[in-house]
């Protein structure tokens, strides 16, 4: 089995390629045509690839999709830059990424000034005339039509996929930046996941929704394409109004962060105002009761759910449905739901022990979906990714308990106190009291 996350793409460019993969404006490309930008972007590419990791500094746009997939069809691994890292910073991060090349869209040539250009790789790719074709940034001259990739490099589950960049106090050599190493077979097996509950099909519209520096758009754009169905991308103007992007695409797919649905100007979208959409699900933070009736009005025929799920376990690995309407738990915790197939969630005490359904404790997690490491951080890794009993695991730093039917909830950073054990004292010492009260009162 090849392990390359642009194989499914490329199964799908087979059996229909002159169905829509990618529609960004009034652009509109093919999966043949789509191939064909891919295969000559990763022939250019697959001399280059020593270390085998490439950067993308892009928006949301057609050449980052390309991007990605070209990467993985030459047997590499990408790593999504944010477009909003200041010159300097951006200078350091690529001399710490080491990359073989660089991919930039519109937006990324604006960042390549002659700073950036010293700590970049030479090879660094530019957008060239048409919608998907590139040049050589540097000598301004288009990468050869040659195509000698026909298919994408064989891959294996242990090969990478990405890096996914993330922000956090005092991380990575950096000073802010923790870089997971996400490896083929993580993607696959949450693909895999996705596969048995949703069912995609060629008559799909997804949205793009989320920056290449989120994980949302791997489940965006690889759900999509292994699905044989099209990616629609959304612009900056056009996340301000999903409803009316939904409508006038006729998306019926969605994932995106709850944010997308209540932070716009514009308000909610109007009830019955999106039919199209069969499945909408939201990840990367909690979904409220309020925002899930408002979306469940708009979407009369839509399924809605959530899911759950840290970079080290990509894309998600908890799934929470919303179909029975009811508002989320009250009180401090948030129900992340119920693990991945594939997966195991543990509740851990302090000496890495797991602890009944019901009592706090860090959460931990093991199975098929998780990251490999931390880019150039060995001792960070031993410390996140321990050997517990035969297995290895991934320790969130976040403290949470399980319920009786299974589902994880989040109650904060393993740093803040816990709030969730100071009330269960509570409750148990009023219990105490009252049942000491009826003793009493019974041996009276």
């Amino acid at each position: 089995m090849n392990y390359n996350i642009s194989y499914p793409f490329y199964l799908s460019s087979r059996r229909q390629p002159s169905d829509a993969a990618v529609v960004f404006g009034h652009h509109r490309l093919s999966y043949g045509a789509l191939r064909i930008s891919v295969q000559r972007l990763a022939s250019s590419l697959s001399n280059r690839l020593t270390r085998r990791r490439v950067g993308i500094l892009a928006s949301r746009s057609i050449h980052a999709c390309v991007g990605v997939l070209a990467t993985a069809w030459a047997g590499g691994h990408y790593v999504a830059i944010n477009l909003r890292t200041p010159p300097e910073e951006l200078q350091r991060l690529l001399e710490f990424l080491q990359l073989d090349a660089l991919i930039v869209d519109a937006a990324g040539v604006k960042l390549l000034t002659p700073d950036v250009l010293t700590a970049a790789p030479y090879a660094v790719y530019a957008p060239g005339a048409g919608p998907a074709a590139f040049l050589s940034y540097r000598n301004n001259r288009p990468i050869p039509d040659t195509v000698v990739l026909r298919e994408p490099q064989q891959c294996g589950p242990g090969d990478l996929a990405c890096m996914h960049l993330s922000t956090a106090p005092n991380a990575g050599p950096e000073g802010g930046y923790r870089a997971a190493m996400v490896p083929n077979g993580a993607l696959f097996a949450y693909l895999d996941a996705i596969d048995g509950w949703y069912d995609l099909s060629p008559n799909d519209r997804a949205a793009e929704t989320a920056d290449l520096t989120s994980m949302l758009s791997v489940h965006n754009m690889l759900t999509t394409w292994k699905a044989g169905a099209a990616l629609h991308i959304m612009q900056l103007l056009e996340m301000l109004a999903p409803g009316t992007f939904v409508q006038r695409h006729g998306i019926t797919t969605w994932l995106s962060a709850p944010s997308v649905i209540t932070g716009g100007p514009l308000g909610g979208p109007p009830p019955g105002g999106m039919p199209t959409l069969r499945l909408s699900l939201f990840c990367g933070a909690a979904l409220s009761s309020k925002a899930a009736e408002i979306w469940r009005r708009a979407t009369p025929n839509s399924l809605i759910e959530t899911l759950h799920g840290p970079p080290e376990a990509p894309v998600a690995c908890f799934r929470r449905s919303h179909e029975d309407g009811a508002a989320a738990a009250p009180g401090l915790s948030a129900a992340l739901g119920q693990v991945f197939p594939g997966m195991q969630a543990e509740i851990f005490d302090d000496d890495l022990s797991p602890l009944p359904d019901g009592w706090s404790g860090q959460i931990a997690l093991t199975g098929r979906q998780l990251a490999t490491a931390y880019f150039q951080e060995p001792a960070l890794t031993a410390q996140c990714f321990p050997i517990i009993g035969s297995q290895r695991w991934y320790l969130s730093g976040h403290r949470g308990y399980r319920d009786a039917d299974g589902t994880v909830h989040h109650l904060g950073p393993m740093d803040m106190p816990d709030v969730d054990a100071l009330r269960r004292l509570s409750e148990n010492a009023s219990a105490r009291g009252e049942a000491a009260a009826d003793t009493a009162a019974m041996s009276g």
